[in-house]
């Protein structure tokens, strides 16, 4: 309003405030999951297991661990989500059964999951090696999806300046990025060897009102 009655008075030349509207892009985070497999049994009733379907869809198996047979092969596909399963996977996005066992230990909503109802693949070492893959997918980042990174922890660990730096070197504010804690580690390393060429731990500021040399200033503006 203020600006309309300024460029009335011909006191501005312009008569919107703002140039551009700017839309904050979101935070994306990575969400986990595995496929969950809905079968009849051979008494009509249905079941379901999770993790790898391959050698259920071939028919190379045909009957569970419990030893009830499938005979119908009429099921379909859907992914049951795993949350904070990620520090447990291997390079190749895997969990074995020792893994997957730690898991649902310490996550107790998880609890729901048998683990004899997992289509395990066999690792060709002893039992505890067999696994199954999760997909991982790259989603918005939000307590329904069971992904959100708590600012309030970040801070705790890493310092507000980290936090504040490492949003920064995410790009324009305008487009969503991934959330990346290896990153947010990077950017708490620069920090502190930033901060140790100010300050030592022994003898307190290297800060001095002396002029820079030849050198110091050669490698200043390398």
């Amino acid at each position: 309003m203020w600006t309309k009655a300024l460029y009335d008075l011909g006191l501005i030349t312009f008569d919107e405030p703002f140039k551009k509207l700017l839309n904050q892009g979101m935070i994306t985070a990575l969400g986990y999951y595995t496929r969950l497999i809905y079968f009849k049994r051979s008494d009509s009733s249905e079941g379901f297991m999770y993790g790898n379907d391959e050698d259920l869809r071939e028919n190379k198996i045909t009957q569970n661990s419990k030893g009830e047979t499938f005979i119908d092969r009429d099921y379909s596909d859907h992914l049951v989500r795993l949350p904070y399963v990620g520090k447990y996977l291997d390079p190749k996005n895997r969990i074995t059964r020792k893994l997957y066992s730690d898991y649902l230990n310490k996550y107790k909503p998880l609890k729901w999951i048998a683990e004899e109802d997992i289509l395990w693949i066999p690792s060709g070492l002893d039992e505890s090696h067999d696994y199954f893959t999760v997909d991982i997918v790259n989603e918005k980042m939000s307590k329904s999806k069971i992904n959100v990174v708590n600012p309030d922890d970040i801070i705790y660990k890493y310092g507000a300046d980290t936090f504040r730096m490492y949003e920064m070197f995410l790009g324009p504010i305008d487009q969503s990025k991934p959330w990346d804690t290896k990153g947010i580690e990077g950017v708490h390393r620069f920090i502190k060897k930033l901060w140790r060429l100010f300050f030592d731990e022994v003898k307190g500021s290297l800060v001095t009102e002396e002029s820079a040399t030849k050198d110091e200033l050669k490698v200043l503006h390398r």
